[in-house]
C-alpha cells in the first residue's frame, strides 16, 4: 500500500463501534505497542485530540476514560467541540496525510457527510486508502436498538431521532459504494464492507489488521476477543452503576 491510509468506522449509535475499536486498541496495548497523545493546533489553540501509535504510524481520533473500574473508549464524538468545525477537522485530515500518517475515526455524528466519502477522502483530502467500515441495524430492530442504548446508557430511549436517520445512512451508503469503485478504477485502495450490529465483535480489528498487512495477527487478536468477550457485559450501564 502506497500513500497514507484512513479506517472510518460508521453507524448508528449503539451498534458496537467504540467497543469493537476499544478491543482493537486495548490488543495493541497487550502485545506492547505503547500511544503517545496527539495534539494539534485547532484555531490558534494546542489541543489533544487523539492518540497516535508509532508501529501503525496511525492517529485514533479519541480518547480513553475510566468509569466505574471500567476503561473505555469515545471515538471522534469526543472531539468534536475541540475540532470545532467540520472545516477544521478535514484540513487536519489533509496535513495529516500529506505527512503519511494514517487515522482512525470512529463516531456515529460522521456517517452521513460528504466529506468522509471515497470521493472528498481522495481528492480533497489525500486519502486514496480507504477501509470503510459500517454497524447498522435492521429495519425491523427498532426495538433491538432501543434496549441497546438503554443498555449503555441506562435511560429508556423513547424517540427515535438517530433511528430516524438511518435512511440518509443507508442512502451514503450506497453513494459511497458507488464512489469506493471510482477511485479504485483511478488506482486507489477503498474496502467497503456493511456489517449488522450483532457481527462478531472482533471483525473490525480483524478488518484493519488484514488491510495493513498484518493478517498474521489476526488469531492472536480473535484469541484476546475470546479471552475479554465479557467486556460488553463490564461495560453496561448496569456494571458501571455499581
Amino acid at each position: 500500500m502506497t500513500g497514507p491510509a484512513i479506517v472510518l468506522v460508521k453507524g448508528l449509535s449503539g451498534s458496537g463501534k467504540s467497543t469493537r475499536v476499544y478491543l482493537f486498541l486495548s490488543w495493541l496495548e497487550s502485545i506492547g505497542e505503547k500511544f503517545t497523545p496527539y495534539t494539534a493546533v485547532i484555531d490558534g489553540k494546542q489541543k489533544e485530540i487523539g492518540i497516535y501509535c508509532e508501529s501503525f504510524n496511525l492517529i485514533a481520533f479519541g480518547k480513553f476514560y475510566e468509569k466505574g473500574g471500567v476503561k473505555r473508549w469515545q471515538g471522534l464524538d469526543s472531539v468534536t467541540g475541540k475540532l470545532g468545525s467540520a472545516n477544521n477537522l478535514c484540513a487536519l485530515l489533509r496535513d495529516i496525510s500529506s505527512q503519511g500518517i494514517n487515522v482512525l475515526m470512529e463516531g456515529s455524528g460522521m456517517t452521513a457527510s460528504w466529506r468522509y466519502r471515497p470521493h472528498y477522502l481522495s481528492q480533497n483530502l489525500g486519502f486514496s486508502n480507504i477501509l470503510h467500515l459500517r454497524y447498522c441495524y435492521e429495519p425491523d430492530q427498532l426495538d433491538v436498538y432501543q434496549g441497546r442504548i438503554e443498555l449503555r446508557s441506562g435511560k429508556p430511549n423513547s424517540g427515535q431521532a438517530m433511528w430516524g436517520k438511518r435512511h440518509t445512512f443507508e442512502n451514503d451508503w450506497q453513494v459511497a459504494e458507488k464512489e469506493a469503485i471510482d477511485v479504485n478504477a483511478a488506482g486507489g485502495n477503498v474496502v467497503i464492507l456493511y456489517h449488522p450490529y450483532d457481527s462478531s465483535i472482533e471483525d473490525c480489528g480483524e478488518h484493519i489488521l488484514d488491510y495493513f498487512g498484518f493478517r498474521e495477527y489476526c488469531e492472536n487478536f480473535r484469541e484476546y476477543c475470546e479471552k475479554n468477550k465479557d467486556y460488553i457485559e463490564k461495560n453496561s450501564f448496569e456494571n458501571l452503576k455499581k
